[in-house]
């Protein structure tokens, strides 16, 4: 190779291009990982999406059967209060029968004192009976 001025523009045109091709390689793959990442992350967040979307439709079905066990637990605790109320209303009648009862009773044991005091009395007319 003779030392030209053509063959060294030529040589340096040639150096340029080659790096310039480097330069545009190094670019290329920079923009290439830059991709390779974005996309990973990308692959991420969808991955954090599809799972937060997982977690919320758990906590919306443990929302749902919290309503249910409420809703069912009101519905007990009216038929207890239901209830109490009917045992409320027994209890008071309990109540006035026993009160009618020891009435009755106290009557029936005056009737029989009575009774007893009549039948010595008689007892002591037939006695004295010659």
């Amino acid at each position: 190779m003779s030392d030209t001025p053509e063959t060294n523009a030529a040589w340096v045109e040639q150096k340029d291009m080659v790096l310039l091709c480097r330069k545009l390689e190094r670019e290329r793959d920079d923009l290439m990982s830059q991709d390779y990442r974005t996309e990973a992350r990308a692959m991420r967040y969808c991955q954090e999406r599809d799972e937060a979307r997982n977690v919320i439709a758990g906590w919306e079905n443990k929302w749902k059967c919290a309503i249910d066990m409420a809703a069912r637990a009101e519905l007990e605790r009216d038929e207890a209060l239901k209830d109490a109320k009917n045992y409320h209303a027994k209890m008071v009648n309990l109540t006035y029968e026993l009160a009618d009862a020891r009435e009755l009773a106290q009557q029936m044991s005056e009737s029989n004192q009575v009774l007893q005091a009549e039948v010595r009395d008689y007892r002591k007319k037939e006695r004295s009976i010659p």
